[in-house]
């Protein structure tokens, strides 16, 4: 039987920021879980957030992050990738031209994060209303490229520069099989 146990929730209350940082996470789950109600101050209807990892507390700022995507709206579908960056793509979330209410779901899963015999890889599924009245859905997932125990991750709005406005939710959950 599955055991999932929060760890953290952070809300953004009472003005943007321009990241969001979890830490000090125990290296006693297998995996981890995050779950993201986000809105950014990008001028488009979908997002793309940017997630790094941290070891020791230090964020992992090198070019070792891998990521690719699918997605789709109405009836356009996309995909791509990104190699040697410094940061994940999760990639939808609510913009600043989507209803003011309206906000994305996201759902990422990040495997074996203190596991240091092999790389971190994350995945993940996220969903929005495109233009306030188109879904759009995307799936995702990405490698980073480095064996440290992850104790931090900090969430950004669009590549690293974007803000994360009032009312973003993000949780944390540890996950063990038993």
């Amino acid at each position: 039987m599955a055991v999932i146990e929060a760890i953290a929730t952070t809300y953004v209350e009472t003005t943007d920021v321009a990241s969001v940082t979890l830490g000090s996470i125990p290296a006693t789950y297998e995996h981890l879980q995050l779950r993201i109600c986000p809105r950014t101050d990008q001028a488009y209807g979908y997002v793309e957030l940017s997630v790094q990892f941290g070891v020791g507390g230090v964020i992992q700022t090198g070019t070792n992050y891998y990521s690719h995507w699918m997605a789709g709206y109405n009836t356009t579908e996309t995909a791509g990738g990104g190699t040697a960056r410094d940061y994940f793509k999760l990639f939808v979330g609510s913009g600043a031209h989507t209803d003011a209410a309206q906000y994305a779901g996201i759902v990422a899963d990040i495997l074996d994060y203190a596991n240091t015999n092999k790389n971190t890889t994350i995945s993940g599924i996220g969903g929005t209303a495109h233009a306030v009245t188109t879904p759009y859905l995307a799936s995702f997932s990405g490698l980073w490229d480095g064996t440290g125990a992850i104790d931090t991750l900090k969430i950004h709005g669009w590549h690293l520069t974007g803000d994360l406005l009032r009312g973003t939710e993000i949780s944390l959950y540890g996950l063990n099989s038993s």
